[in-house]
């Protein structure tokens, strides 16, 4: 595998650390804290999938923290599936 493939690894694994820290924080939150933080994400969106894969990130983790029967029925998710664009 290539240095730039791993150094990309490595950051990845550091950013998903972070939101999982981040999500324990967020726990404590209210339900109005937390929809207002997920609008502040998706206002950061730049409609790149790429780019803006750890803000999805973010707000689903956020939006499990609303509703956690989206994580095993996605249908239950108010916006558009991301994976398979339904």
């Amino acid at each position: 595998m290539s240095k730039d493939y791993l150094d990309k690894w490595e950051e990845r694994q550091k950013q998903n650390t972070e939101i999982i820290e981040q999500q324990q924080t967020k726990t404590k939150m209210s339900d109005k804290e937390i929809e207002a933080e997920i609008k502040a994400l998706k206002s950061k969106l730049k409609n790149d999938l790429y780019e803006d894969m750890e803000t999805q990130q973010q707000i689903y983790e956020l939006k499990k923290l609303l509703n956690p029967k989206i994580e095993e029925d996605p249908g239950l998710d108010d916006d558009e599936c991301l994976s398979c664009g339904s």
